[in-house]
């Protein structure tokens, strides 16, 4: 049998795991995944004045949660927020980068054969995937040449693709901080 694994990560700008969670199944929303996390349970632990995380558009806006902004069905975002979107996403990519690094050093987090008949093999699973992100973090700190290769650019994608379901409203949503940001945005185009 075959099962998808739902991780929540996060990471700074040097590609470095500061958050992850792991263990939901594969069809749980992202939105789900964060809002049960200790991240959105606790901010005050997590996030700094000022501090926020970026994500697509899938997410609801709160005062620590940047989402993309969504088009509405059939209507095209307006210039100035597909290009804050755009923006978002060239800094957004990053977490798709660091996950990528994660799969391509640990190829068992593409298919590792485990089958979950119980909670202990559901937390063995759990503890695999903490120990690739902690070798992950350790690697980066060697900085040894032979891992570069994992480092090198990859492109962005397309922001206009992001459209996924928003299945999971997040209770209170704040649209403060992403107008806010937005506004600014806007100043300096």
């Amino acid at each position: 049998m075959v099962y998808a694994v739902n991780s929540l990560i996060v990471c700074n700008w040097q590609r470095r795991v500061i958050y992850a969670v792991h263990g939901w199944c594969g069809s749980a929303h992202d939105q789900r995944v964060y809002k049960n996390s200790q991240l959105y349970q606790h901010p005050h632990r997590f996030f700094s004045p000022g501090e926020y995380l970026l994500a697509d558009s899938a997410y609801t806006s709160t005062r620590t949660v940047v989402p993309a902004f969504k088009r509405a069905p059939g209507q095209p975002l307006p210039p100035d927020k597909q290009k804050f979107n755009f923006e978002l996403s060239h800094n957004r990519v990053i977490v798709e980068h660091t996950i990528g690094m994660l799969k391509n050093r640990w190829q068992s987090m593409k298919l590792l054969s485990l089958e979950i008949l119980s909670k202990k093999t559901a937390k063995r699973l759990n503890s695999w995937l903490r120990a690739c992100v902690v070798l992950h973090n350790y690697l980066l700190d060697l900085r040894e040449a032979k891992w570069d290769i994992l480092n090198a650019y990859v492109p962005n994608f397309d922001p206009s693709e992001d459209d996924e379901d928003d299945s999971c409203v997040i209770d209170g949503e704040d649209l403060t901080l992403r107008e806010q940001l937005f506004t600014r945005f806007c100043q300096l185009l």
